[in-house]
């Protein structure tokens, strides 16, 4: 269980978020579902962006509980993929669901619920469901 009052979801922007998004990344990837030995980066992290899930306390931000990686796969295509939750957030609702997109994010729809496209709506390509649980599948 958690006491967080409320969530941040954004772009990384500062070094310990990043280095906590790669930490939970290697926990849940490495060490939880053992696909990969000792760290899960790839070439893909070389240009992807991050989102992390912030857990915030009296309006601060506190730790990273959750991240996702973002990649353009081809022009107006982007893929999210690499999607870590702590073990202790993963059963505690819709985190984020509705918070509003971070800064540079639209909803792919209105009212579409936990699917974000980068860019403005003039440059952007819906990501399907479908594209964020198979990267790489068309």
């Amino acid at each position: 269980m958690n006491d967080y009052a409320g969530y941040t979801i954004k772009w990384v922007t500062l070094p310990w978020e990043r280095e906590q998004a790669y930490a939970l990344r290697r926990q849940v990837f490495c060490r939880e579902q053992g696909l990969f030995a000792d760290d899960d980066r790839d070439e893909i992290d070389d240009h992807a962006h991050l989102l992390v899930a912030l857990g915030c306390v009296a309006g601060w931000h506190d730790r990273v509980v959750g991240t996702v990686r973002i990649h353009q796969q081809s022009p107006g295509v982007w893929l999210g993929s690499r999607l870590a939750v702590d073990a202790a957030y993963r059963r505690q609702g819709a985190a984020g669901a509705d918070a509003d997109p971070p800064r540079g994010m639209q909803r792919a729809r209105p009212g579409l619920r936990g699917v974000l496209c980068p860019g403005p709506a003039s440059e952007r390509t819906a990501i399907s469901p479908h594209a964020l649980a198979n990267p790489g599948v068309a």
